[in-house]
């Protein structure tokens, strides 16, 4: 009894929606707001893009900027690489070992160098990308030209009051004469549905409607970062591409020597990421005359570069030399007959293990010809920042000084 008596002196308690603000109601409108903007993103990516960046923040950028290089998204540069042998040094004449059995491991995230580029197509021309496509770029984050609109965007920019209304729509005894446009005096009693005619109404709509188009003119600054982003995106499509080589006296000076000779000289275009970051580059050498693959079919160097940048660059080789005889001391050649029977028989096979290895790591500077050293190989290797077209330097200089006298 004392049980139901309480229960009964309990007051009842209904769930009723509260109009005080909820912290729940306020994290739904966040989350409809993600939504919507990322419906926006979906179908209006244009509209978007075109918000990104405000006319202030365009001439904010270019007055904080030095150079160039400082309104790129990435810190690129340009590597060249030489990499040739000395034929007298052997693995059994020196007095330190150099051949190593030891099982070579390759990262997993390895890169290969594309085809080369011919010197017109590593350019970047500057007239030609003032008449580019947006479309055809990588980056738009500055493309504020609304005169395209997005034929994904829904219903934008279409405007009621110029959209004119398709015949179809209209009801048969609608008020509204189709032939001339004019008002009928006297309104129907009754209008008849789409729904009630029995067929969809709403596939004869047009899609070629007449759209209205607002532009918004941008400014010199938001032109200019927009041949920025062109010419970073030319920087994208030509990166970790062979280029034409410059150090060709380099090369010509090591064939002068009888114990040296070139094995490999590439030259190629990076974004060159932070240290903990490396994007190991695989490099080989080409199988010619005097670059031979050995009887298993390995190139006589190959392995990866890595190219890392904090305060300083950092180049990081690791290179694998093979050779049919590494690790075999030298042996006599017989008489004989048939020679060729008794070389077949006497010469040792080579070992798919064996090879000389040159792993350094070096500090460097920019415009700084390198010299990596080892008793098999040498290194030569220069890196340079990217060429910056001369247009864009004095257009940003122009601008600077527009600013500057703006006050």
């Amino acid at each position: 009894m004392k049980e139901k008596r309480a229960k009964a002196l309990r007051p009842r308690i209904t769930l009723r929606p509260s109009t005080k603000a909820d912290p729940t109601n306020a994290h739904v409108r966040r989350s409809l707001l993600r939504a919507g903007m990322l419906a926006l993103a979906l179908y209006c990516p244009q509209l978007l893009s075109a918000q990104e960046t405000s006319a202030p923040d365009a001439a904010k950028a270019i007055n904080s900027a030095n150079k160039i290089t400082d309104l790129l998204d990435a810190r690129w540069f340009e590597v060249e690489l030489i990499v040739f042998e000395r034929l007298e040094v052997l693995d059994f004449n020196t007095p330190e070992t150099l051949t190593k059995s030891a099982i070579r491991t390759w990262p997993n995230n390895l890169t290969q160098l594309g085809a080369k580029l011919s010197t017109a197509e590593a350019l970047f021309d500057v007239a030609r990308s003032q008449v580019l496509s947006p479309e055809s770029t990588v980056a738009n984050r500055y493309q504020l030209d609304f005169t395209q609109p997005s034929r994904h965007c829904l219903g934008y920019p279409m405007w009621a009051e110029e959209d004119p209304i398709h015949p179809s729509l209209l009801p048969t005894n609608s008020f509204f004469d189709t032939a001339d446009g004019q008002v009928i005096e006297e309104l129907p009693d009754t209008l008849d549905s789409p729904e009630d005619s029995g067929e969809n109404e709403l596939s004869a709509v047009p899609t070629n409607l007449p759209m209205n188009q607002p532009r918004l003119e941008p400014t010199l600054a938001q032109k200019f970062l927009e041949k920025i982003d062109l010419f970073e995106a030319h920087l994208q499509a030509t990166s970790l591409h062979q280029l034409d080589t410059h150090m060709t006296n380099d090369v010509k000076a090591i064939n002068r020597q009888r114990h040296l000779r070139p094995l490999m000289h590439i030259r190629w275009r990076q974004p060159v990421p932070a240290r903990d970051a490396a994007l190991p580059i695989h490099v080989s050498t080409k199988v010619t005359a005097n670059s031979p693959a050995n009887l298993l079919g390995l190139a006589k160097i190959e392995g990866f570069i890595e190219v890392t940048v904090a305060r300083y660059l950092h180049f990081s080789p690791t290179l694998w030399y093979h050779s049919d005889t590494l690790g075999q001391a030298p042996i006599a050649l017989p008489v004989a007959e048939n020679l060729q029977h008794a070389l077949a028989n006497t010469l040792p096979r080579p070992h798919p293990e064996r090879y000389m290895q040159l792993s350094q790591s070096r500090r460097m500077r920019s415009d700084t010809l390198h010299y990596m050293d080892h008793p098999k190989m040498g290194v030569l290797v220069k890196i340079d920042p990217i060429a910056i077209p001369e247009e864009l330097e004095q257009e940003l200089a122009q601008l600077k000084e527009i600013s500057t006298a703006g006050g």
